[in-house]
């Protein structure tokens, strides 16, 4: 888990996502499509899985934030992103990310830097 700053500005910024209620096995996204928004896990967990696998190569919990390096390269996404058992996720659209740059610090959003250039 990246931790990019301290918790106030997850929760500033959590009053500009929405929240999406999931069951289990539902598809958050899917390897191939755009990364174009950052996910928040409020409640249960997500599990990622590359493309054909049935094996998982993550599971992202309670407080965890998945796709900031995906969409600051605006890359697509790598991965299968599935929800188990019921979970509550906050969507944040890739301007939340950009509108915040300026509130993180410079050491933070230099390796935030480097996460996008590995996405290549």
């Amino acid at each position: 888990m990246i931790h990019l700053s301290p918790k106030g500005l997850i929760a500033s910024t959590a009053q500009k996502g929405h929240s999406l209620q999931m069951i289990d096995g539902e598809a958050l996204f899917l390897a191939g499509q755009m990364a174009t928004h950052i996910y928040l896990v409020e409640i249960g967990s997500l599990q990622v899985f590359a493309p054909r696998s049935a094996i998982p190569l993550r599971r992202y919990d309670q407080h965890e934030l998945i796709g900031i390096p995906e969409v600051m390269a605006g890359k697509a996404w790598p991965v299968t992103a599935l929800a188990r058992g019921k979970t509550q996720i906050r969507i944040f659209p890739a301007e939340c990310l950009t509108d915040r740059m300026a509130e993180i610090p410079e050491n933070s959003v230099s390796f935030l830097r480097h996460l996008s250039q590995l996405c290549d």
